[in-house]
């Protein structure tokens, strides 16, 4: 499998921004709440508002201060149009991908699995050398506050069954097939 560069500010501490600016961007397999840092895209989440992220990720996200900001990213949201069409390769704007050096070395991997194609839980925990860390992966996956970007959706179990997907199997496999109809179309 082809390797992307890894193109987040990378804190192994996982410590988190005191502020972030938000907006939404309405598409067709749901509305998106991406928000960013000073250092990049911090999230990218099936989400309306905020108030539905923080519903679905750790505490750790519940002290940072929220400001709408919709002009301010405006470069982020035409990026994110652009990168829609394909769901490959590099997101062309900086990202701010905050987790531990585990976490960080199964994005790397997730980052790696090309459109179209999907990885099993137990394949990621092999890639990264810790083969009986399934569930760590699995965990992982769970934590990653850029999806799509960071495409936690091409992770199935070993059986060939999706797995689990914060925001539903259905919205997982919408995703799988729109991804399978942009790689048969650009054959």
């Amino acid at each position: 499998m082809e390797h992307h560069r890894l193109s987040s500010h990378n804190r192994t501490n996982g410590t988190l921004p005191p502020r972030l600016r938000y907006a939404t961007f309405e598409w067709d397999l749901g509305t998106l709440l991406l928000a960013a840092s000073d250092h990049g895209l911090a999230v990218l989440s099936f989400a309306r508002q905020p108030e539905e992220f923080l519903r679905n990720h750790p505490r750790k996200w519940q002290s940072i201060s929220w400001e709408k900001d919709p002009w301010g990213l405006r470069n982020h949201s035409e990026a994110l149009k652009e990168w829609l069409n394909t769901m490959e390769g590099e997101y062309p704007l900086p990202l701010d991908l905050r987790g531990s050096d585990f976490q960080q070395q199964v994005w790397g991997v997730l980052r790696s699995i090309p459109r179209g194609h999907v990885c099993t839980y137990a394949e990621v925990a092999w890639r990264i050398g810790r083969p009986h860390a399934t569930r760590a992966v699995a965990q992982a996956c769970a934590a990653n506050s850029l999806a799509l970007l960071v495409p936690c959706h091409r992770v199935i179990r070993s059986d060939g069954s999706l797995g689990g997907y914060r925001w539903g199997q259905k919205l997982k496999h919408l995703l799988l097939i729109r991804e399978n109809q942009i790689q048969t179309r650009n054959q």
